[in-house]
């Protein structure tokens, strides 16, 4: 019979079936309408239904009416003299009481489950059953945890369960589900393997999951194949995560999905068991599916197994000048100079690869994904009378580590030999490629360590890999292992290597004159070097490099792995190591392009600036990533944490950093990568709608917390106003309306706010708290954001509802979490309708999308840029203000309740996330000098820890890095938006053809030209002048329609009259000039339509002052602005403002300190008023300066407040 016969009659089958209004009868006298296919699920109790235990009976109520099974219940009673249907589930859920009741374990009893699992049927064992599987002799190693009270979930207050992603019953949920209530996880009946326990029959499907992580162990679920029986049958366990009795379970959607998909699963194996013994359950890779590494252990690395390697030929020697001029000849152009005399991270990333190290001179890990290949590749030297001097150590001599886009170098010099380290990741193989470029007066001896792994590294989900075999290629000269599906790797200098150790062992093979080969019998040895020691990962190579006075001489060395299907690695090898310049030069090629073709470029005084904005864009860039069988996009980060297996180790696919980053890479103008995120986001959405935080490269969702989905639905919107890309509106827009339902669903008290489901979402360990103002601004911003994409596709009943609901969100953060008494924004509302009034810094998010009112703004404004959060280095969460001033007496009338819900997450931390949420928030509410401050200090920050790329946090009290983290997108991401969103103000909006461009440019840019600003499809460059009292605005160099609206708009302050020239070129006037007040600034709007290929526009206003930024425009100069290790000093810039000719202007700084104040302004200073005996240094117009010394004594900032008069 054809395929499609066969399909054409069971579609004349189901039809029939479901054109027939029979009733089938249930014994227990329930009548449901259905089919005879329909799977028959028995229920078995231990009591009558009437004396059901509330979890049981819970469970019954669901089943029962459920129209897609045919139930029955029957009384382990009456069990030995019941008949099963053939091909029915038995499903037994208990949790009456620890131990099985006497009666389940009665030989007739045991013997009929036997017998039903023997004839075909199938078998679901939950809670406290599951432990029935030992005595039924399924199982013959009993699970360590069977109780009343298991309470392995106290981390977390959401919990369920995580497989591997292929199981088919967890695959839709992209192998994590949820399914128990939202609270502190009370103890619940519960049977798990924990420890080192593990089942010895059966594969375990499920473990416990929270919300941050997965388990290692507890083992929660249990599969049983029919094998065990000899014919037919299956059994499932399920011992915690399936709860019916919640009264309050938000989660109860995916509890119910979870059932009927297990109870469907076993069903199906039953119906085809019963027309035939022997069928075996697929569970997929059944080999690999059981054992304490299966995949849910903790962190094991591969067994290594040496074996004879076929031997390839030597690669070519290459062209030392060929080679020089390929490395050192054709830079992409930015770099950042580092001194390391102790561990500092770098990383180098292309889409397949990324390797992470210490800019001493080490690489820590090499990771080809999802698989990582080595740990701790050192260089050592050998020399006569000097013994082995290695590259890593800051004690050995001088060094400088130069980072730039195409990779990093090294230069070493002792006094005798200088050495330079060239690293980098070829971006068309999955390689790492070093040279080393020597420079010695002799010849010495170049030692390379490394510890082969072949391992997803990840401790949450550690994919077994069986043993990996490792040997020594002759012909090549140069290590190589692989696993049993052809994933190969080749490593080695290429060049003819004497002395080669696989097993290394530091104090058996290392002597001062290095390496010593172990002596070995003929038939110890394997392809040429047999393993010194039973762990064979361990690698050491040493090779002589010979030299001559004055030149050069070149070592390579290569590292390349990847699936034979999709790399010859002899080849690849090969390839790389008689060209090792290739690498570098293409990766110069590609940067020098992106930077100066694909991406937006800015062209400003000074250089300062302007470098390291390219290096935003650049961290921006490596973030992309492709990872196999799990899709592109950019990731989270890269990082290395103690131990190094810590999550951070493994790329880390979504979370709210890659929405943020593909919002930067939109502002730039590369829509590839935002695109390919906002995608592979949707892709991985869970059938509730909720984005997830993390997925990582074995296919799984390690994190889930509610903000993810917000910012998934503002950066959908946000991507698509940029390009006008409507295509993928279309595509997406089913998973932002499932999204946005998901969000809906989550107002749990109907009082519209989303509920915060996760520690993440709190910012608090506290679970008193309900949700915070940071999670109520992403709510009301992704309301208006759905509302917007609704509106265009004609959705009008969804923008409607999404309309009135941000109207809503709106009312209550300026009405609720406004404290008019405090004058600030309360940090988060409790579950009792109360507010945790502790000062944050994340008001600044609904800041950013306009959702607070500007006045009540100010005081949590002037706060940002005070010392209460800002440090040199950035902005902190918490606020570090100094308590209230109370007399003895009045304290014991001071009511102390306990304080609850306060922040805890990144508490003691300050990120270039906070410090970039606080600069536009200061630049949306016309704060630019702050906002200005603070998107620079993101900038200089790329040159601190791991340089060019965007770290975490540092530490709060001293500029140090922490958390491990070294490249954060979140981080990356808000080193760029300040820039366009804020200092140039650009925001297109390609679905209506405009664009809006609203810069503030600092007090003493005189121009910033902008080239190739993107509004979809278009391309222009934009060039803004400024002197005294005009700002002009130009438009030239069109790429695509020219048609589209220019809004343009600047700033002055609000009693400065401003006009627009009669002269406008090239260009018609759309909207007159429109003056609108938003204090301290008026703000003058027009709006044209270029009609040429150059348009000028010129505002003309009153000239006025302005305060100049203490940072330094020249980048050698802002350099020193901050300081490894130093605590905060510099001044800070609360307020500025001119008005009525005085120009006011609020600042703190350290007491007895001593600041130089800069102005640019029209007219010469008369006055300074606010402190004793403060005069102008430089009073003329043009750059006035003014000394101010913070009067006082101690460390703690104090304010000062200062007039400035003119000579007008």
């Amino acid at each position: 019979m054809s395929w499609r016969l066969l399909t054409l009659l069971l579609v004349s089958v189901l039809f029939t079936a479901a054109c027939d209004e029979s009733l089938i009868e249930i014994p227990d006298g329930t009548r449901i309408p259905g089919y005879p296919t329909l799977p028959s699920v028995v229920f078995l109790t231990n009591s009558p239904l009437a004396a059901l235990p509330p979890e049981e009976a819970a469970a019954w109520s669901w089943l029962r009416n459920n129209e897609n099974f045919n139930v029955q219940q029957v009384q382990m009673i009456d069990l030995p003299d019941t008949k099963l249907p053939q091909n029915a589930v038995l499903w037994w859920h208990y949790a009456s009481e620890e131990a099985l009741p006497s009666v389940a374990v009665r030989p007739g009893n045991l013997q009929a489950v036997r017998n039903h699992l023997r004839a075909g049927g199938t078998a679901l064992f939950s809670l406290i059953a599951a432990s029935y599987v030992v005595p039924l002799e399924i199982e013959p190693a009993p699970p360590d945890t069977v109780s009343m009270n298991a309470f392995f979930a106290s981390e977390s207050e959401l919990s369920g369960l995580q497989s591997r992603r292929d199981h088919t019953l967890l695959d839709p949920f992209w192998g994590v589900l949820f399914t128990s209530a939202n609270n502190s996880s009370p103890p619940r009946p519960a049977v798990a393997y924990t420890g080192d326990r593990w089942p010895a029959t059966g594969h375990v499907w499920a473990v416990h999951k929270t919300q941050r992580a997965m388990e290692t162990p507890p083992k929660v679920g249990i599969e049983y194949p029919s094998t065990f029986f000899g014919s037919g049958g299956s059994v499932l366990t399920l011992g915690a995560h399936f709860y019916f009795s919640d009264g309050d379970n938000h989660n109860r959607p995916q509890l119910e999905r979870l059932a009927a998909d297990a109870l469907h699963y076993l069903g199906t194996h039953a119906a085809s068991n019963s027309s035939g013994p022997g069928v075996v359950v697929p569970v997929t890779d059944t080999d690999n599916a059981t054992g304490p590494d299966a995949f849910y252990g903790a962190y094991n690395s591969p067994v290594f197994e040496a074996v004879p390697i076929p031997a390839t030929s030597l690669p070519p020697v290459a062209d030392t000048e060929i080679v020089l001029n390929m490395v050192e000849g054709r830079p992409s152009g930015p770099e950042i100079p580092r001194y390391p005399d102790a561990e500092m991270p770098f990383t180098l990333a292309t889409p397949k690869a990324v390797a992470v190290g210490s800019q001493l001179g080490h690489v820590d890990t090499f990771r080809v994904h999802p698989l990582l290949l080595l740990r701790q590749l050192r260089f050592g030297i050998v020399r006569p009378d000097r013994g082995v001097t290695w590259l890593d150590d800051p004690e050995s001599g001088d060094r400088t580590f130069t980072v730039r886009p195409e990779g990093s170098e090294l230069f070493y010099n002792d006094g005798e030999l200088n050495i330079r380290l060239y690293l980098t990741v070829d971006r068309r193989y999955t390689a790492l490629v070093g040279l080393l470029v020597i420079r010695s007066p002799a010849a010495v001896e170049i030692i390379a360590t490394w510890e082969a792994q072949h391992t997803t590294g990840s401790a949450q989900t550690n994919t077994k890999v069986d043993n990996t075999e490792i040997g020594w290629d002759d012909g090549a000269q140069a290590v190589v292992w692989r696993d049993k599906t052809g994933f190969t790797v080749k490593a080695g200098f290429g060049r003819e290597t004497p002395a080669h150790i696989l097993g290394f062992q530091p104090d058996k093979h290392l002597n001062e004159t290095g390496l010593l080969a172990p002596l070995r019998t003929p038939e110890e040895r394997v392809g040429g070097t047999g393993p010194a020691s039973p762990d064979a990962s361990n690698v050491a190579l040493q090779v002589r490099v010979e030299t001559k006075p004055n030149s050069s001489s070149l070592l390579p060395i290569v590292f390349v792995g990847g699936p034979e299907t999709d790399l010859n690695v002899d080849a690849a090898f090969e390839e790389l190591i008689a060209a090792p310049g290739r690498a570098w030069a293409e990766n110069a090629d590609y940067y020098r392009d992106f930077l100066g073709r694909r991406t937006m470029s800015l062209q400003v005084p000074g250089n300062g600036f302007q470098k390291t904005f390219e290096w935003a864009k650049i961290g921006i860039e490596s973030l992309r990533t492709k990872l196999p069988n799990v899709g592109d996009g950019m990731i989270s980060g890269f990082g290395s944490l103690d131990p190094a297996d810590a999550w951070v180790a493994t790329p880390n696919a979504f979370g709210t950093g890659t929405l943020w980053a593909a919002m930067a890479a939109d502002a730039y103008g590369d829509q590839a990568p935002a695109a390919e995120t906002l995608r592979l986001a949707a892709q991985y959405q869970g059938i509730d709608g909720r984005i997830p935080t993390s997925t990582n490269a074995t296919h799984q969702v390690i994190a889930n917390r509610v903000s993810e989905t917000a910012l998934f639905l503002i950066a959908l919107e946000n991507h698509v106003r940029t390009w006008g890309d409507e295509t993928l509106l279309e595509e997406l827009w089913p998973s932002a309306q499932h999204a946005v339902a998901f969000l809906y669903g989550i107002d749990y008290e109907n009082d519209g706010l989303i509920n915060s489901l996760s520690e993440l979402d709190r910012w608090s360990s506290d679970n008193v708290v309900q949700t915070t103002i940071h999670l109520a601004g992403l709510w009301g911003a992704a309301l208006d954001a759905t509302a917007r994409l609704a509106e265009f596709l004609g959705e009008s009943d969804d923008a409607a509802r999404a309309r009135e609901a941000s109207a809503r969100v709106r009312v209550i953060l300026n009405d609720e979490f406004w404290n008019p008494a405090e004058r600030r924004f309360s940090f988060a509302k409790r579950v009792d309708g109360s507010f945790v009034g502790e000062r944050t810094v994340l008001p600044a998010v609904p800041m950013i999308f306009g959702l607070l009112d500007p006045g009540f703004a100010i005081p949590a404004l002037d706060s940002f840029s005070s010392s209460e959060f800002s440090r040199d280095w950035g902005v902190g969460l918490l606020s570090h203000a100094p308590p209230p001033e109370v007399s003895v007496d009045e304290t014991v009338l001071i009511p102390k309740p306990p304080p609850t819900g306060l922040p805890t997450v990144a508490a003691g931390l300050v990120s270039p996330v906070f410090t970039g949420w606080a600069a536009l928030a200061e630049y949306g509410n016309h704060r630019p000098d702050s906002g200005f401050a603070h998107a620079y200090t993101n900038l200089l920050l790329l040159e601190q820890a791991n340089p060019g790329y965007a770290s975490a946090a540092f530490d709060e009290n001293i500029l140090a890095p922490q958390g491990g983290v070294a490249h954060a997108a979140a981080s990356q991401a808000m080193t760029v938006l300040p820039v366009i969103w804020g200092m140039l103000g650009i925001r297109p909006d390609a679905l209506n053809n405009s664009v809006s461009i609203s810069p503030h440019l600092p007090a003493n840019w005189s121009r910033v030209n902008v080239d190739r600003v993107r509004v979809g499809d278009r391309e222009f460059r934009l060039q803004v002048r400024k002197t005294a009292d005009r700002v002009q605005f130009q438009v030239d160099r069109w790429r695509g329609n020219r048609d589209t609206e220019l809004r343009l708009s600047t700033h002055v302050p609000i009693d400065v009259d401003i006009s627009l020239d009669a002269n406008v070129i090239g260009a018609e006037i759309i909207e007159e000039l429109i003056i609108e007040q938003h204090p301290p600034d008026r703000l003058a709007t027009v709006v044209i339509r270029p009609t040429a290929d150059l348009s000028t526009v010129t505002f003309v206003h009153e000239p006025f002052p302005r305060l100049i930024s203490p940072i330094p425009d020249r980048l050698t100069e802002a350099r020193s602005y901050l300081q490894q290790g130093a605590s905060s000093s510099r001044l800070r810039v609360i307020r500025t403002r001119y008005l009525g000719g005085v120009m006011a202007i609020q600042i703190e700084g350290v007491p007895g300190r001593t600041y130089t104040l800069r102005l640019a302004t029209p007219w010469r200073v008369s006055q300074v008023t606010g402190l004793p005996d403060v005069y102008p240094t430089q009073p003329d117009a043009g750059i006035a300066t003014i000394d101010v010394t913070i009067p006082g004594s101690g460390l703690r900032y104090r304010p000062v407040n200062l007039e400035i008069t003119f000579e007008r």
